[in-house]
């Protein structure tokens, strides 16, 4: 820092700094500064040559680093094509959903608004109003029904509107509601799509309805509240009258006969919205720039431009898991990538997803043959015979809406797509008729597409593994979307199937709707109290014929077969892309039919009563299952040990192999000095005192056993907030209008 000539200069360093200085100069003063001047140092120092930096060699490219598969001219790939040729942007999907404009009239103007006495309370008390004129004889009150929220109110209003209306007469409907209008106007294909699963989507649904009826256009205009405007403050007044009046019985769906429906050309867009300018109200804006740049000291220009890049990024973010994504970006990847190659990553995937040959002396090979035998004998196409036609009712459009809706809900819109680049951005774009067309031809003909017939792999190591070692990379599948989205209706009609015949045992808690991953760590926590009050301790030792068995045939049954034959995989690491391979052992990967098909095959392990069990409420808890993790509680090492050789001849007739290796058991209460002998086959069963279930770490030696859970969960959350305080460096201050944003979330 330099002052002036009567003043000293001084700069501060430590004494080995010092003495390293070689030169020393107070450079002139900027322009245009008063009492910032740069200082130029000059310092000696001596280092050894600094080594190479050992870079990975870049994959040698195969024959097959570019696979991409394209579509044949089989019929069922041409159906595809055809179904893929029909999407279409949003507006030409919400003048479908709405129907055509024919007739245009002098608009009719009616102001609507909602209300809710104390709104958000068990209490509340909601009305709609609409407002034609003075002293017009149609201006009414409504006590809305069902939830009573102000959003509700504001709906249900024009909903009302609509209905009291001839629909052969333009409308202009004035609401304060940006909720309501943007949903109708901008939101209502893709909502529609879904089955309008939303809140208030019942209302929603017949304002469609309604709409679709008329032969004349809507015009939603957006006004201000509380503004002056003495017709809407009219339609106000109404709905808060209406607020005052009794209870109304619970919304019915309108009955409707649509086969009136306009179908003619369009003359014009059947619904449109208005929204407010920026001189009906204050609108926070960005403050312009007057155009004259602002002086870039130590390149600040660059930075803040850096941090308003970062900014867009996460103010983008629609959920939870895109922030995140979003913040790892930001912050860069600390990971690196080992010097492991495609085809090799393929060998291992190969031989895990494989038959061991030749088969482990465990397995009853006498059984193994008899299935086999059984199982050739299915023949190609079967017949449903549940009454209800689990397996061979056509796919329903009501069906393709839950899908969608499911996978919305999931954010795979933003998952990685197959190997036919087809992502979810590009399902929605297709009417759901269409998708039905496609799905039940593949059922029907027992068909696939071809380019659904081949799965990628990308290996993920393990946390905490060596990443230098093939064996710890487990396969993560990335199939084709609309491969996905098959499987997933399949996936709810064989859980329909399996809760209408009570197929899934109690005891089994993984991919389950209503149930969650910490439920058996929940009965377990009881089962330890419970062994504690009796002062015992605890131990704790951590497929189409069988379908066909259970009574599954038809369409459904017959088509996933053939799937599961037909399915191959190549691995992508890197820019690399290994040969194709197949897999005979277990069940898709990255398949939404996977978990319930694998919740079947386990469905028949069941354990005779014992006299060691615990019991809880009468109710004998004697083994837990998440998925593919098993838990076996007893309070004795002799019933353990019974526990644990039914499953093992359990694996052996359903040619299973658990990993005796990764295998534990826990004891709850006095752990003796001599510790019990458990085996698993022939193999011994390690004793631990911690244990990791589902994500959540138990210890036994505590009297809360989720001491250290806790801890880990206290540290992590720590380290969230740090990381989110410290993005301010990265992004920068938020403006009030990003603020905004971000506060209210994405539409």
């Amino acid at each position: 820092m330099a002052f002036p000539e009567s003043w000293r200069s001084e700069v501060i360093a430590n004494v080995k700094g010092a003495n390293l200085v070689s030169r020393f100069q107070v450079m002139p003063l900027a322009p245009g500064e008063r009492d910032h001047t740069p200082l130029e140092l000059n310092l000696q120092l001596q280092h050894p040559e600094s080594p190479q930096l050992q870079r990975p060699p870049k994959p040698i490219p195969n024959q097959n680093s570019k696979l991409v598969v394209n579509l044949t001219d089989s019929r069922i790939d041409i159906l595809l094509q055809c179904v893929l040729d029909s999407k279409s942007d949003l507006k030409s999907r919400t003048c479908r959903l709405y129907g055509n404009v024919t007739k245009t009239t002098s608009p009719t103007h009616v102001y609507v608004d909602g209300s809710c006495h104390h709104n958000g309370l068990p209490y509340a008390r909601a009305g709609s109003g609409i407002y034609w004129g003075d002293n017009n004889p149609r201006n009414t009150s409504f006590r809305v029904p069902d939830a009573q929220t102000n959003n509700r109110g504001e709906v249900y209003a024009i909903l009302k509107a609509l209905q009291m209306t001839w629909p052969h007469e333009t409308l202009h409907i004035h609401s304060d509601s940006e909720y309501a209008m943007e949903t109708i106007a901008i939101r209502g294909a893709a909502k529609a799509a879904h089955g309008w699963k939303i809140t208030n989507g019942d209302l929603f649904k017949d304002i469609a309805t309604l709409i679709k009826c008329r032969t004349a256009a809507v015009v939603f205009i957006q006004v201000k509240g509380h503004c002056g405007n003495l017709r809407h403050d009219e339609a106000d007044r109404l709905a808060n009258l209406g607020a005052t009046q009794d209870p109304v019985p619970a919304y019915a769906l309108l009955d409707i006969d649509m086969s009136s429906a306009v179908t003619t050309r369009v003359v014009t867009d059947k619904v449109s919205y208005l929204p407010l300018k920026a001189k009906d109200g204050p609108v926070i804006q960005p403050t312009p720039s007057n155009g004259a740049p602002l002086p870039s000291h130590r390149n600040r220009t660059s930075a803040h431009e850096k941090q308003k890049q970062h900014r867009a990024l996460i103010i983008e973010a629609k959920s939870e898991k895109e922030f995140w994504v979003a913040a790892k970006k930001i912050m860069g990847s600390k990971q690196t990538q080992a010097d492991i190659s495609a085809a090799t990553l393929k060998e291992v995937f190969e031989r895990r997803m494989n038959p061991i040959c030749p088969p482990p002396k465990s397995f009853n090979l006498n059984r193994l043959e008899l299935n086999q035998t059984f199982a050739s004998a299915i023949p190609i196409r079967t017949i449903d015979t549940t009454p209800e036609q689990f397996f061979s009712a056509p796919i329903s459009e009501e069906e393709i809406e839950i899908a969608k809706e499911h996978f919305h809900d999931r954010s795979a819109a933003t998952s990685s797509p197959g190997l036919d680049n087809i992502g979810f951005a590009e399902l929605e774009e297709i009417d759901n008729d269409q998708l039905c067309l496609l799905l039940n031809d593949c059922l029907t003909n027992l068909e696939v597409p071809s380019t659904w017939l081949t799965a990628a792999l990308i290996g993920i190591i393990k946390r905490g593994k060596d990443q230098d070692d093939p064996k710890e990379y487990r396969a993560i599948g990335l199939e084709s979307v609309l491969l996905k989205f098959m499987t997933l209706i399949i996936h709810k009609r064989i859980t329909a199937w399996c809760l209408a015949r009570d197929l899934l045992p109690p005891s089994q808690n993984g991919f389950r709707e209503g149930f969650r991953t910490n439920d058996n760590v929940f009965i377990l926590r009881c089962a330890i109290e419970r062994a504690r009050s009796l002062n015992l301790p605890l131990y704790v030792v951590f497929l189409w014929l069988k379908m066909r068995r259970m009574g599954a045939n038809g369409h459904l049954f017959d088509w996933l077969r053939m799937l599961y034959q037909r399915m191959s995989y190549v691995v992508k690491h890197r820019s690399e892309m290994s040969s194709t391979f197949f897999a005979k052992l277990g069940i898709l990967i990255g398949d939404n039919s996977s978990p319930i098909l694998w919740t079947l095959y386990l469905a028949d392990f069941c354990l005779n009563p014992d006299a060691d069990d615990i019991e809880l409420a009468g109710t004998t808890i004697a083994n837990l299952e998440q998925a593919d993790d098993i838990i076996l509680i007893s309070t004795s090492p002799a019933s353990a040990q019974r526990k644990m050789n039914a499953l093992w001849n359990w694996c052996s007739i359903n040619f299973m192999l658990l990993s005796a290796i990764k295998s534990m058991y826990m004891i709850f209460g006095p752990i003796p000095n001599d510790l019990p002998i458990l085996k698993f086959g022939e193999v011994t069963v390690n004793f631990t005192t911690e244990q990791t279930y589902v994500g959540i770490t138990l210890q036994s030696t505590q009297r809360n056993i989720f001491t250290k859970h806790y801890k880990n969960k206290a540290s992590k959350a720590r380290t969230v907030g740090n990381t989110v305080l410290g993005m301010e460096a990265l992004i920068g201050e938020l403006p009030p209008w990003e603020g905004k944003k971000t506060l209210h979330g994405p539409d």
